[in-house]
């Protein structure tokens, strides 16, 4: 059984392989990448598909393509943060909810429309037993293909 990461950055899988040798690294976009059909038994993406310029839709099919049947789909939505202080600014505290670039503040209503979102498109792409599970500062949603 091997572990495989799959991240875009190469500073991310040269650290990742510094600390991590007997994992595979590839690089590469979650919504495109050469892993072989239906390869995968757990496909874990945290807090990214969230992130900008990323397709949710187009990350989604990935992940069905990807995952061998009953494979395990894991995603988090960030759901707070650390922020400066508004009087000291070297300090930070925890800010929670998401940015939401549409009012230009924290929303604390933001990451769960994205969860349920995730949620329903999962839903569309025929997986089953979809749960949201809430952290301390992420949200979960989990599914079975």
């Amino acid at each position: 059984s091997t572990l495989s990461v799959l991240d875009l950055s190469e500073v991310a899988i040269k650290n990742g392989q510094k600390s991590f040798s007997s994992i595979k690294y590839l690089r590469g976009n979650m919504g495109d990448c050469t892993i072989i059909n239906s390869s995968i038994d757990v496909y874990l993406n945290l807090r990214s598909i969230h992130s900008s310029g990323v397709d949710i839709r187009m990350t989604l099919t990935e992940c069905h393509r990807l995952l061998k049947p009953n494979g395990i789909a894991i995603f988090s939505v960030s759901n707070g943060y650390l922020t400066p202080n508004e009087i000291r600014k070297e300090e930070l505290v925890e800010t929670k909810g998401m940015y939401d670039n549409r009012i230009e503040a924290f929303s604390t209503e933001k990451p769960y429309e994205l969860a349920n979102k995730i949620r329903f498109k999962l839903d569309n792409y025929g997986f089953r037993l979809i749960e949201i599970h809430t952290g301390e500062t992420e949200i979960f949603i989990k599914a079975i293909k």
